[in-house]
């Protein structure tokens, strides 16, 4: 890993001292991907910090695959982000997850 801020589209590891090196994006599309699996588990979007974002899933995420993944496997995930315009970030989110079809996202298919 890199010492500095972690640049978008470059995979790593769901940990707490990786999440304080985030640069500052407010608007992105981010993923879970188990390295043992080798598919998506969870992807997401987020309109506010994504550093502040990926700490609360790294709390207690409220998906109840994610939070089982993250709780019992958390050295399986890398996660990876694309930061995008607000405009198109809820569009983009639902074509990855119609696309790769995450375990985690199942349920909020459309």
């Amino acid at each position: 890993m890199m010492e500095g801020l972690l640049r978008k589209g470059e995979a790593f590891s769901f940990d707490f001292n990786t999440l304080q090196r985030l640069p500052h994006v407010e608007h992105a599309i981010y993923s879970f991907w188990s390295k043992s699996k080798g598919s998506h588990v969870y992807i997401g979007k987020t309109d506010r910090p994504l550093a502040q974002r990926l700490r609360e899933h790294w709390r207690g995420s409220t998906n109840p695959t994610l939070r089982a993944w993250i709780k019992y496997a958390p050295s399986d995930l890398l996660v990876c982000y694309v930061a995008c315009p607000a405009t198109v970030v809820l569009k983009l989110e639902r074509r990855l997850i119609r696309q790769f079809d995450p375990a985690g996202n199942r349920e909020h298919k459309t």
